[in-house]
């Protein structure tokens, strides 16, 4: 994954972040144990991934429909225990 900030030119909307912004904003939000990113509204093959960005950080893209547009993707859903650790991922 890239570092820093880039325009997004598919589409003409929203832009490319690296693990350095994510990891950035989160500590700009102030609290020391807020260490995870959930995005959305963007269809990955598994239905989820996830990206390391380091000291605890990451990031997560989930997608929740299944078959996109009739394509061949599955859903996710993300499932937290607590307010720590990682979540669980159910995917169908």
């Amino acid at each position: 994954y890239e570092r820093g900030t880039a325009a997004k030119t598919l589409r003409g909307a929203g832009c490319r972040y690296g693990p350095d912004v994510v990891v950035k904003w989160l500590r700009s939000l102030g609290s020391a144990s807020l260490k995870t990113l959930i995005r959305s509204h963007e269809c990955v093959e598994n239905g989820y991934d996830v990206i390391d960005c380091g000291d605890g950080y990451k990031c997560w893209t989930v997608f929740s429909s299944s078959n996109y547009i009739g394509g061949w993707n599955q859903g996710a859903i993300l499932v937290f225990n607590g307010p720590e650790g990682d979540p669980s991922v159910k995917t169908y």
